[in-house]
């Protein structure tokens, strides 16, 4: 499909290695990857680790083993975490994910196109998506292990084909059904088209497709055998707003206007064939996967299986396939390459200066965490500004810190029936269930988070033992709250809450 042109470096096997290495660096340099999800995932983590060693955590959680669709970093950090420790450990299962992605994405080129195209270099920053910047570590894994194998099913021949979607169905399943999900749709789509190249009726793409599916399937007894409660719940339905807002942003990160400009660039790469059609093709075996995805990302629901965005999540993937499925009709000019590397670099520059300036941020806060006695019961809020900022927020879940530390209760744990990880909550208030995250001040209202002084309203006192204000630096309690100031260092303070009877002024150091 290729032309017999000289391989370029960026082509060789050499430069994909380096490449995948690459993209891991950016998240090698901090105690914990600040994406926005990880601390509450690392907090799970620590618990699940430690819990018959701590009286404090088995006194607030019950942690138990649950084969659910959405395990897999879970499980590589149990004997990683024995290895190395657990937070090295976390940092080397992050950074594994946008090298396995990158991996993928050079594997489903190879096998599609013979060789690296040039334009398949513009869904190198893809590794690092919004997504994964969110911290859905499982689903983003689940999709590079998908692509990885989608490249095995590709080149493999007929009888083969069955087995290794019948062996890859329970690893992707389990490691995030998002995956599983992507794999069929990548197999049921390449054998769609290529119906359809061969000029099919479409009863045989619905039999044939539909027969290359079912090797998938046999897991789904996994599914049906998972038994949760609200959290199990399918919901936010045709959202299209929101996504196009991950369309636009599926690239966010740090800096709106280099972010943006890779966005637009990254889809104008995926629609060369759209508007410049004698230079560029798409090859069908990888485009019907895109568009389904495409069109799923439309019609799913984005909460779906506990998961949250899940529909969205599937945007960068489509992007992503849709330009791996560019043919070049003729050899492109080598500074076109050099464009696309260059994007990716800055794509790893920002993420690393973001990752940084969160380390930095961070440790200014959780300071606080030395005047926190162990086990201790928190109430955390972090605050947020009135309007919505470009910024990815890195550290709404920068509280779940308290468990990894001082192994305390915070109202900031991925923690719910049907899950890995439940609190024993004896209180009864679920206090813990109070969101915490991007409370904005009074006066100012963001969609439906609570402003500060209004949440401060609903917090039952007897019930916690500090109060702890993340990004804050004038903020002030109320003096009917019974709270006593123990830590100010202008950026973050933790009071302790006053449990006798009727002491109820705030004092200020």
């Amino acid at each position: 499909m290729q032309d017999a042109t000289p391989i370029a470096w960026w082509q060789t096997q050499r430069a994909t290695v380096l490449l995948a290495v690459a993209a891991a660096v950016p998240l090698c340099w901090t105690t914990i990857p600040w994406l926005t999800d990880v601390p509450a995932h690392v907090a799970r983590f620590h618990i699940q680790q430690t819990i018959g060693q701590s009286p404090e955590l088995a006194g607030h959680f019950d942690f138990t083993w649950r084969l659910i669709p959405n395990l897999g970093v879970d499980l590589l950090v149990v004997p990683l975490g024995k290895l190395f420790g657990l937070l090295p450990a976390v940092t080397i299962v992050t950074a594994l994910i946008p090298a396995l992605t990158v991996l993928g994405i050079f594997a489903v080129v190879r096998a599609v196109h013979g060789r690296i195209t040039t334009i398949s270099l513009f869904a190198l920053p893809l590794a690092h998506s919004y997504p994964f910047q969110f911290g859905f570590l499982n689903s983003c894994l689940s999709v590079a292990l998908a692509l990885l194998v989608f490249a095995l099913w590709l080149r493999s021949g007929q009888g083969r084909r069955i087995a290794v979607a019948a062996v890859a169905a329970p690893l992707l399943i389990v490691t995030h059904a998002i995956g599983w999900g992507v794999l069929g749709v990548l197999i049921g789509g390449a054998t769609i088209a290529t119906l359809w190249q061969e000029r099919a009726r479409p009863a045989a793409w619905v039999r044939q497709g539909g027969g290359t599916v079912l090797p998938l399937l046999w897991p789904l007894a996994i599914l049906i055998a998972w038994r949760g409660d609200s959290h199990n719940a399918i919901g936010l339905w045709f959202d299209w707003r929101n996504d196009l807002i991950w369309l636009a942003g599926m690239l966010r990160d740090r800096w709106i206007a280099l972010d943006v400009t890779a966005t637009i660039t990254v889809l104008a790469a995926a629609t060369l064939p759209v508007w410049r059609s004698r230079r560029f093709a798409y090859v069908p075996v990888i485009v019907v996967p895109a568009a389904i995805l495409a069109i799923l990302s439309l019609a799913m629901p984005n909460e779906l299986l506990g998961s949250m965005f899940a529909a969205t999540r599937l945007i960068p993937v489509a992007v992503m396939l849709a330009i791996l499925a560019v043919c070049e009709m003729r050899p492109l000019p080598r500074w076109i390459s050099w464009i696309a590397l260059a994007l990716f670099a800055a794509r790893l520059i920002s993420v690393t200066t973001s990752q940084l300036a969160a380390e930095h941020t961070a440790q200014t806060q959780i300071a606080a965490l030395d005047r926190l006695p162990r086990g201790a019961r928190v109430m955390a809020l972090v605050r947020e500004h009135c309007e919505q900022r470009w910024q990815l927020p890195r550290l709404w879940h920068l509280p779940s810190v308290a468990t990894i530390r001082r192994d305390a209760l915070v109202n900031d744990l991925f923690a719910a029936p049907g899950q890995l990880l439940s609190v024993r909550d004896r209180t009864g208030s679920n206090w813990w269930t109070l969101q915490g995250q991007a409370v904005p001040r009074q006066g100012c209202r963001r969609g439906q988070w609570p402003v500060f002084d209004d949440l401060l309203t609903r917090v039952p006192w007897r019930d916690i033992d500090y109060l702890w204000i993340l990004n804050s630096d004038r903020d002030r309690i109320r003096r009917d709250h019974p709270v006593t100031l123990v830590w100010n260092n202008g950026r973050t303070q933790l009071y302790r809450v006053d449990h006798r009877g009727d002491a109820s002024v705030v004092r200020q150091r």
